[in-house]
């Protein structure tokens, strides 16, 4: 079966952001057919600004995802940042509990973004988007980095490091905090817990290894416990998701880009 034409690029951010953003992310799907997309768990949030005749039409902030979700669209031509959870004290001052499996539109001023200076890099490249962009977070980041709790910024730092295989005892010892405390603060800012946040991320990570082969992972007791934690954040077994050359998976496809 023929795939519709997408066009996905991603562009690293600063390298000063990059314990806030994971990258900026350029997306387009071309009008004629309703394409369905499943979008994963891998413990990013994303902005989404939707654009319209190269004219920003409207902005979403989309929070953590906890099980497989589907959309459909007949035409998208988006660009995104796809944030990492320590960006909501440093970069945009909120929590994003209230977020979870879901979204809400947003207003770019509220994070200081000039939606008209937006527009006239629109028309220039992307690249000039995303150098806007890195501009005014780095901004943000230089007068509000006071603002980053240390030990939370350990702890995601930890779970990144061990890629979501490292016990929330381990975490609590290593940073000075209770794993109530710990319960508390994560839930607080992102509307699930330390120990899932974790197991979101290792599941995540273990993407990339059955894309080489279904049976292939990494940091479960056994296949079979790979398979339950598998089906409880898609719905499926591993053997029946083709992550390559399906362009629903389009966090995992493998888009030949012009």
């Amino acid at each position: 079966m023929q795939q519709p034409f997408v066009t996905y690029r991603e562009y690293l951010p600063h390298p000063l952001l990059q314990d806030y953003i994971k990258t900026y992310w350029s997306f387009e799907f071309g009008e004629g057919t309703i394409q369905p997309f499943d979008i994963i768990p891998d413990g990013y949030f994303d902005m989404i600004i939707s654009l319209q005749n190269n004219c920003i039409s409207d902005t979403t902030l989309v929070g953590i995802w906890s099980k497989l979700t589907t959309v459909q669209r007949n035409k998208w031509n988006v660009i995104g940042i796809r944030f990492k959870p320590l960006a909501l004290s440093v970069l945009l001052d909120m929590t994003i509990s209230d977020l979870l499996d879901g979204s809400a539109s947003v207003d770019l001023s509220d994070w200081h973004l000039n939606k008209n200076a937006l527009n006239d890099s629109l028309n220039v490249s992307e690249n000039t988007v995303f150098d806007y962009l890195n501009s005014q977070f780095l901004l943000k980041l230089h007068f509000n980095k006071h603002k980053q709790d240390k030990r939370l910024t350990a702890l995601f730092h930890l779970i990144d490091r061990y890629q979501g295989i490292i016990s929330v005892q381990t975490i609590s010892d290593s940073i000075g905090l209770s794993t109530r405390q710990m319960q508390r603060k994560v839930t607080d800012l992102l509307g699930i817990g330390t120990k899932d946040y974790a197991n979101i991320i290792r599941f995540s990570n273990n993407l990339d290894l059955i894309k080489g082969d279904p049976a292939n992972y990494q940091g479960y007791f056994d296949q079979a416990h790979f398979i339950k934690e598998f089906k409880r954040y898609t719905g499926i077994t591993p053997s029946k998701i083709d992550l390559s050359n399906s362009v629903r998976f389009l966090q995992y496809y493998d888009l030949k880009n012009p």
